[in-house]
């Protein structure tokens, strides 16, 4: 219902309404004795008059308004005004006050009696009725409009069809003329109601909170927020601003996708026409700030969510959702790595395959970073060589230094394993506006090795006048060992390094005695390896010069089977162990053996490099 003061509304229209004039022949075949006429008024005026004409020889007896306001009754006689019965002229006319509404002076009637001239006349009743009908209502009454979008309403009678229009906002108290439409300011958003008045004084005009009254909603984008992932473990940035900085941005990986939903203010999206034909699409529309085809970068150009396509490059997007000239944006950082020129960020199907032994050269990019940490799993190294001079082996492992430049020094894992998946955390931003940090993994690595076998025999221990050894390389060696040919996929080159760990000792006469211990390297003829072909063998023995009278030995070695791919560094891939032990002893000119045992032979995948930090030169011996 209308929410009205009696007093309070003022209507400004103007409607004339009468009975139906006619010409004196015709007036007697309406006006009949008895007779009585309804109207239903729609228009709005300023005034109302209700007319009752009578043609000649009839006349106007009497005359009574009924009606809720003011109004007031002149009488016509002859086309002349009277203030007295009889007469064939009657009006009533009512004047819509200040503060009032149409509907107050209804329903009104005018009613009285008419006296029949002539022959056979007699007295009969009359009356006009009408009836006030509210048929004022607002076009479109609800609106939904972006920022500085365009809205109009339009007051409109459905009783007349025809109705001058007065606007205002509330609060303000001021009613504009706009006719016949009303087109509201909407540079600020928000939600407002409008009223609308056929009356300059906002007479009749229609009021919260009716169900027709005029509702405008003006919106802009309030606030952005872009998700990666999935809860709980789910990481999100958000805005409310068109210049975005580091705590308005996302770090996610290529490859990956996130969603960013855009929030409006008030909390319904506006609906535009766009395509062919044209279709209802809702507001904001996305863009990518500097490109021109952002369909190639979002799933979606308009509606209140979008993501970034999974299929972008590494770099920094700038997202811009808008609603009108409202705007609201926000950073979405791709991060990439690479894997030997080959992105390989946190990417699903199946892992990378690599050799041991092979290089692998891990780059990440898509922002400047203010810092870097890798973290590489696995058993891995940075290089591994021989000096050509000392002859002992140099290793170098990733340093903190290393770990933390974006473009990580070349490593070679050492050791086979599966799932190995490197990770980076990276840091963007300065002091001044802020940091945020993402760990990005790549995608797991299985690295694989030969699978290939040593095998092993083994020889006697013996003496004779002149030493102590462990098989004959002539003839049974002490140790043989061999490994089959290499296949693909781990086609190579392999060689054989000795470590020597034990001890042997020999007696110069009574009081004095010499050593010979390790750790130590047990260098091949040609180099610090001991063989380069699949097949090795060792003969270890211990000389007896004439004058001694004693010698001791526990011999202890680790074969070590080395396997270099092809473009890699050689790694180490099994180890045997193996050793002997012996005593011989002079009496007179003879010598004896005693002791004699050999050690368990065992082979085992190597579990790192051999280390040695000297080299072992049989003819050296220290005394004790």
């Amino acid at each position: 219902m209308r929410i009205k003061s009696k007093l309070g509304l003022i209507l400004v229209c103007f409607l004339a309404f009468q009975t139906l004039i006619m010409t004196e022949s015709k007036a007697g075949n309406i006006l009949q004795q008895g007779a009585h006429e309804e109207f239903t008024i729609t228009d709005y005026r300023d005034t109302y008059t209700l007319t009752k004409w009578i043609g000649w020889p009839w006349l106007i007896t009497s005359a009574n308004i009924d009606a809720g306001c003011l109004w007031i009754m002149t009488y016509n006689i002859d086309q002349k005004n009277v203030t007295e019965m009889p007469c064939r002229i009657v009006s009533a006319t009512g004047i819509r006050l200040a503060g009032e509404d149409s509907v107050e002076l209804f329903t009104a009637k005018l009613h009285g009696t008419y006296w029949a001239g002539g022959e056979g006349g007699g007295t009969s009743t009359y009356s006009i009725t009408a009836t006030f009908l509210e048929t004022l209502a607002v076009t479109n009454a609800e609106q939904i409009v972006p920022l500085n979008g365009t809205a109009v309403f339009t007051l409109y009678n459905f009783g007349s069809r025809r109705c001058g229009s007065y606007w205002r906002i509330p609060p303000s108290a001021t009613w504009l003329p706009s006719h016949p439409s009303f087109f509201p300011p909407t540079n600020v958003a928000g939600e407002f109601w409008i009223e609308a008045a056929p009356h300059s004084d906002g007479g009749d005009a229609i009021s919260i909170p009716e169900a027709d009254t005029a509702k405008l909603m003006v919106v802009e984008v309030a606030s952005l927020l872009a998700t990666y992932g999935t809860a709980p473990n789910a990481t999100t940035a958000s805005s409310t601003t068109n210049d975005p900085k580091i705590s308005e941005t996302l770090i996610i990986p290529k490859g990956k996708s996130a969603t960013i939903v855009a929030t409006p203010n008030p909390d319904v999206w506006p609906t535009y026409m766009a395509g062919d034909p044209p279709t209802a699409h809702s507001y904001p529309t996305w863009s990518v700030t500097g490109s021109s085809t952002p369909a190639t970068i979002l799933t979606s150009l308009n509606g209140p969510s979008t993501s970034i396509k999974s299929t972008v490059g590494s770099g920094t997007y700038k997202i811009v959702a808008s609603c009108g000239t409202s705007t609201k944006a926000i950073n979405i950082t791709v991060i990439q790595i690479a894997h030997n020129n080959t992105d390989v960020t946190d990417a699903s199907g199946t892992s990378k395959t690599m050799i041991i032994g092979e290089p692998n050269n891990l780059v990440v990019s898509g922002a400047t970073f203010s810092s870097v940490s890798w973290t590489i799993p696995g058993s891995h190294i940075k290089s591994w060589t021989v000096h050509p001079t000392t002859t002992l082996q140099i290793r170098l492992d990733l340093t903190t230094t290393d770990l933390s430049t974006a473009s990580l020094p070349t490593y070679y894992w050492y050791k086979s394993g599966t799932d190995l998946t490197p990770s980076v955390t990276v840091t963007i931003g300065s002091e001044d506006d802020g940091f945020k940090s993402a760990t990005i993994k790549t995608k797991p690595f299985t690295v694989i090795k030969p699978n290939i076998s040593v095998s092993t025999t083994t020889g006697t221990i013996g003496l004779d006048q002149a030493r102590i050894y462990y098989g004959d390389r002539y003839a049974i060696p002490g140790i043989k060992l061999s490994h089959p040919l290499l296949s693909s996929p781990t086609l190579g080159i392999t060689m054989w390094i000795q470590l020597y760990t034990g001890l042997r000792r020999r007696q110069i006469d009574a009081t004095h005695w010499e050593r010979s211990t390790g750790p130590g390297l047990d260098p091949g003829p040609a180099g610090y390896w001991y063989d380069t072909d699949r097949n090795t063998a060792d003969s270890p023995f211990v000389a007896l010069p004439a004058s001694y009278l004693k010698a001791i030995v526990s011999d202890s070695f680790k074969m070590y089977l080395m396997y270099k791919p092809l473009g890699g560094i050689y790694v180490p891939l099994k180890v045997t162990s193996w050793g002997w032990n012996g005593t011989a002893t002079k009496s007179g000119t003879i010598w004896s053996l005693s002791g004699d045992t050999k050690e368990p032979t065992s082979t085992s995948d190597a579990s790192d490099y051999p280390n040695w930090t000297k080299v072992m030169n049989p003819a050296q011996w220290t005394p004790e």
